[in-house]
């Protein structure tokens, strides 16, 4: 038997993040033809040594492939196992692949892999000679890369068995892949160079592996498509597989569309489904800019779609780029207003804005080659990818106007965490609070008694219940202002009936935690909010006032009218931003600090995650020491 270890080379969090499927599928697809081997995957290089595999195999995008050859060579130094490079990178830039490396497999990975181990089986090595006749490699034979012929996609992609998911890492997302690849060509995506073409497994596979997830007790699934609703009549016979099992609902998903595709139909499809959030590709607030990147898509389309999926209460994420060799800066602050307006109207949870990056496989790749900015692929510094301003950038606006954009991009952060933050809930101690909301939107609730000396904790859990007398309150706020001022923001509301719609208000807003919407109406005006830190500076009397149910004190308190709350900084678009940094060294930082912003968000989640993990029994502790054992 075979000790097979993969092993993905990605930031240091993405194996909690996003469970690599790939693995999975080729371990699956090994057991299928019935192959001897143990497969595992790793993260840490001590655990690969310790396990001394026969076996190493590697999966890297573009922008850790230097990373990928470090770890390599290492491997290739301290074991003796061959080592097999996979994945997005080497099938879009074969001719990249390092000496370090024993093989690259290129292109859809399942039936190639299995091969490669057919060769290791018989002949006890992978020596050069001996992969002239498996297809689909790229390896080094007496000082040249030789490349065999490409492998045939596998037809029908439903041969391909489910992922083994028992050899994957536990992650906080439950992923679940039902095609490959995209009908459309983007210019800057390398999706079509990987896969060639779409290709989707069939209604009874997809609705087979959803069924097995939901009686796992995985109750929010993402589907890691590039492209979940290219067949809507398969989306109708999944949906009619799972009423007829009575599980349709039974699971919350999220997954791709397109601006061009969403409409009535579909939206009633995905909300059968179970729909509940998507995300989509806007990429720009300019049409030329989108006709250029050959995105095949309107700024109305868009637009539009924001709108149709606000009214099916469908919670959408987008993302942007900006950067495209011809785009003005005009173009790009439009991309940035468009963000900001429509999170404000509350038609956007999120909403991220990257620099255009010449990705192999794209033909940005070969304008970058051709500009001389690429060199030689065995000499290059492959983070430069993940850091297009060092060096690759195809637009020199990015370098000069890098303060602007950074002023942008921190403002449009900001609107985003704004509507996201869980709320501290003002009410009178008669509140009815039972309110059709999520727990975790609410971080606590303060009840106001008008009983004196009143000073306790009513529950701790998922949100915290306090309650206070009227004085207590007030001596209590600096305190509270310390402890609950950061992150949330305040709602005052002190009558039942206020407290209700002020929560509905928002929700309204676009309020949300882990991208799930707990309130869907989104209509009326503007809800009037505050820190709890800016209740201190009313002094007595007048938040006494408040808290009575005078609302002459609510516009106060206000952190901003709509208008305001989404104007972008230095939208005088004549005068430059002076910054006295490189522009590198600039860009350099602010990416530094979103890794950081990004690890702490991370890090936040699965504290949470853990506590809400039941603690098993020590009847299920020993059932599963015997089990392993």
């Amino acid at each position: 038997m075979k000790r097979i270890v993969f092993h993905l080379v990605s930031g240091p969090d993405d194996l909690r993040d996003y469970a690599p499927l790939g693995f999975g599928y080729l371990a699956a697809f090994l057991d299928k033809m019935e192959f001897a081997a143990r497969c595992t995957v790793e993260d840490d290089l001590e655990a690969i040594l310790a396990i001394n595999p026969d076996v190493i195999g590697l999966s890297c995008a573009s922008q850790n492939y230097g990373l990928a050859i470090e770890r390599a060579r290492l491997l290739r130094q301290r074991t003796g196992a061959k080592l097999v490079l996979g994945g997005a990178h080497i099938s879009c830039l074969p001719e990249s692949l390092d000496p370090a490396f024993h093989c690259g497999v290129v292109g859809e990975g399942e039936d190639t892999f299995h091969h490669l181990m057919r060769v290791l089986e018989k002949t006890g090595d992978l020596a050069p000679a001996d992969l002239a006749e498996v297809y689909g490699l790229v390896y080094w034979r007496d000082g040249r890369l030789v490349r065999t012929e490409d492998r045939a996609p596998i037809d029908p992609l439903d041969s391909v068995p489910p992922p083994d998911r028992s050899i994957l890492p536990p992650a906080r997302l439950t992923h679940l892949m039902t095609g490959r690849g995209c009908p459309y060509d983007c210019r800057f995506c390398a999706s079509n160079r990987m896969w060639g073409g779409y290709r989707g497994f069939s209604a009874e596979r997809v609705a087979a592996e959803l069924i097995d997830l939901i009686e796992d007790g995985h109750r929010r699934i993402y589907i890691h498509d590039d492209l979940f609703v290219a067949d809507p009549y398969r989306l109708i016979q999944v949906a009619d597989i799972l009423e007829e099992k009575e599980l349709l609902g039974a699971a919350e998903l999220s997954c791709t569309v397109r601006a061009d595709l969403v409409d009535d139909d579909l939206c009633e499809i995905l909300f059968r489904l179970g729909v509940t959030a998507v995300t989509f590709g806007f990429e720009s607030a300019d049409d030329d800019t989108l006709e250029r990147l050959n995105k095949r898509q309107t700024v109305d389309q868009a637009r539009a779609t924001l709108a149709t999926l606000d009214r099916y209460g469908i919670e959408c994420a987008v993302s942007a780029i900006v950067g495209e060799p011809e785009e003005t800066l005009e173009s790009i602050r439009a991309t940035y207003q468009f963000l900001a307006d429509e999170a404000v109207r509350g038609r956007l949870s999120e909403g991220e804005v990257n620099i255009l990056a010449p990705f192999p496989g794209t033909e940005y790749w070969d304008r970058a080659v051709k500009l001389g900015l690429v060199g030689d692929p065995l000499k290059f510094d492959w983070s430069r990818v993940g850091s297009p301003w060092r060096g690759l950038l195809l637009n020199p606006l990015i370098a000069k106007e890098a303060a602007r954009l950074i002023g942008w991009d921190h403002r449009l952060r900001g609107i985003f965490a704004a509507l996201a933050r869980p709320l501290v809930l003002l009410a009178t101690d008669e509140a009815d609070l039972d309110l059709d909301i999520d727990p975790r939107l609410v971080r606590a609730i303060f009840l106001l008694s008008d009983e004196e000396g009143v000073a306790e904790v009513v529950s701790e859990g998922e949100v915290t219940l306090l309650r206070y007398g009227p004085d207590e309150f007030l001596d209590e706020l600096a305190r509270l202002a310390d402890e609950y001022g950061d992150s949330p923001l305040v709602l005052f509301a002190p009558e039942p009936e206020q407290a209700t719609m002020a929560v509905i208000r928002a929700c309204k807003l676009g309020a949300t935690l882990l991208g799930k919407p707990f309130v869907r109406s989104r209509t009326g005006e503007f809800p009037l909010m505050a820190r709890l830190q800016n209740a201190l500076g009313l002094g007595g009397d007048p938040f006494l006032s408040l808290v009575a149910g005078d609302d002459e004190f609510l516009p106060e308190m206000a952190i901003a009218e709509p208008a305001k709350l989404r104007e972008l900084p230095y939208s005088d678009l004549a005068k430059p931003v002076p910054h006295t940094e490189d522009a590198v060294k600039l860009l350099d930082r602010y990416a530094a600090e979103l890794q950081a912003r990004r690890k702490e968000a991370f890090e936040s989640a699965m504290r949470e995650q853990e506590k809400i993990r039941p603690v098993p029994s020590e009847e299920e502790e020993y059932e599963d020491d015997i089990e392993e054992f």
